[in-house]
């Protein structure tokens, strides 16, 4: 379940550098606060339902 959890937070990264984004637009874009973006990135924490403000619809990787 880590590695997985581990490979889905490098994709999620790899796609916000690749399509120029920051923690701060991902955070906006999935409805979640940049620190809890940050957390995932640095494997602190992981999503969960009562940190979750809405979905918002994801831009297409450029």
């Amino acid at each position: 379940m880590y590695l997985i959890r581990g490979e889905l937070v490098g994709q999620l990264h790899a796609y916000r550098l690749k399509a120029g984004l920051t923690q701060g637009d991902i955070a906006w874009k999935l409805g979640f606060s940049l620190p809890t973006v940050s957390r995932w990135e640095r494997g602190i924490c992981n999503a969960g339902p009562a940190r979750h403000r809405g979905h918002r619809r994801f831009p297409a990787a450029r």
